[in-house]
């Protein structure tokens, strides 16, 4: 989470978005009447050092306050509001990895006992940087907010080796993620999982 108030923009950080690389990128232009998210250090293959409160900002505790705690903590209801968002079936591959990281757990556990759903992060906001479009979402936000452009961070990117996701689905556990997410599914326009048969599973 980024709030600038001195370019007037919040930036609400969802779940295993790449959102950290994109707080770390704008935190640079960042200055101390700025409030940055305390805890994206957690879990990075960086130097902390550099980005521990970059350009000496004001540290929030929590790096994924949802849009409604940000309004009612800060207000800024007339920034410019930046999120961003993932196919919900990667985006459970990603955190059952992160997972992973502290107790060994099967993609199937992962989306049966903790389905990650980000829908509450799209209550509010005027730019959405997809995931599938990262570095070109993120540079034409660099022009909007005309601020340089660099390549983002490379940061959790040793988390997870492979990249890809449909294989790991059932049509079991395809309707569970569609289910929880449907509102993500209908709002940015992310497909169903096919399988062999060329059928969809059928919605409740």
């Amino acid at each position: 989470m980024i709030i600038s108030h001195s370019k007037k923009f919040v930036l609400s950080k969802p779940y295993k978005v790449a959102g950290t690389s994109v707080q770390m990128a704008l935190g640079k232009y960042c200055d101390k009447k700025d409030l940055f998210g305390a805890n994206i250090l957690q879990g990075n293959d960086i130097d902390s050092d550099e980005f521990l409160s970059p350009n000496g900002i004001k540290m929030e505790s929590e790096s994924h306050l949802k849009p409604n705690k940000i309004l009612e903590k800060y207000g800024c209801d007339d920034y410019y509001w930046i999120t961003l968002v993932r196919n919900p079936y990667d985006t459970q591959v990603s955190y059952n990895a992160h997972l992973s990281l502290t107790k060994l757990e099967s993609l199937e556990t992962t989306i049966k006992e903790h389905c990650l759903d980000n829908s509450p992060f799209y209550q509010k906001y005027d730019y959405v940087i997809r995931y599938e479009h990262l570095e070109e979402d993120y540079k034409n936000l660099c022009t909007i907010l005309n601020i340089p452009y660099e390549p983002l961070p490379k940061t959790k990117d040793k988390i997870r080796k492979n990249k890809g996701y449909k294989h790991l689905y059932t049509p079991e556990l395809e309707k569970i993620v569609y289910d929880k997410c449907k509102s993500i599914f209908d709002t940015f326009g992310y497909e169903r999982i096919q399988f062999v048969s060329g059928e969809i599973p059928a919605t409740a």
